[in-house]
C-alpha cells in the first residue's frame, strides 16, 4: 500500500482490473485484464468535480425516495468524498 499523504503521487497511477469474474488465464490474459493509467491531474480534477459539482447538486436534492434522513446525511457528509479520499490515499502498489 502507498500512503499518498506521506508519499504524494508525482506523475501517474497505473491500474489493472480483472474483467473476467472467473479469473485470469494465461491463454486469455489480454481479454481478462484491463490496464490503464491516470495522471495526478485527472485524479485531482475528479476530486474537484465531486466536491464542487456533484456534492452541491446532491445536497440540493429534495426527495431521496425511500432513503431516510440518517442515510442521506451519511451519504452526503461521509460516504461520497470520504470514499474517494480513502481510495486516493490507499492505492495498493503491489
Amino acid at each position: 500500500m502507498c500512503d499518498f499523504q506521506r508519499e504524494p503521487l508525482l506523475n501517474k497511477l497505473v491500474y489493472f482490473l480483472r474483467s473476467n469474474p472467473k479469473g485470469v488465464s494465461d491463454k486469455t490474459c489480454e481479454q481478462d485484464i484491463v490496464a490503464g493509467e491516470l495522471s495526478k491531474e485527472t485524479l485531482d480534477n475528479y476530486g474537484t468535480l465531486l466536491s464542487e459539482l456533484y456534492l452541491p447538486v446532491f445536497r440540493e436534492q429534495g426527495n431521496w425516495g425511500k432513503s431516510d434522513n440518517e442515510h442521506t446525511h451519511q451519504f452526503l457528509q461521509v460516504s461520497l468524498l470520504a470514499s474517494f479520499n480513502h481510495s486516493m490515499y490507499s492505492v495498493p502498489l503491489r
